[in-house]
């Protein structure tokens, strides 16, 4: 009864060469997007987050050298 029902539904069911066509190659134009979103996100938040660690460290060693210096002039006195 199942297996007559899908034969039944199979031979009345038929898409077009267009609409075939159409729909992959909306699924394919829908999944570059979807990859290359993905990937452009990915990259930039590891571009950013390398950026302010860069930065950070910069900081860091000219408050380092500032302090070191401020120690050296008290030191002396």
């Amino acid at each position: 009864m199942l297996v007559s029902a899908f034969q039944k539904l199979k031979q009345t069911i038929r898409f077009s060469i267009r609409l075939t066509v159409v729909a992959v190659f909306v699924l394919a134009t829908s999944l570059t997007a979807l990859i290359a979103i993905s990937l452009q996100y990915y990259f930039s938040e590891k571009m950013a987050l390398e950026a302010s660690v860069k930065n950070f460290n910069l900081a860091t060693g000219s408050v380092a050298d500032y302090l070191t210096g401020v120690n050296e002039k008290s030191e002396k006195r």
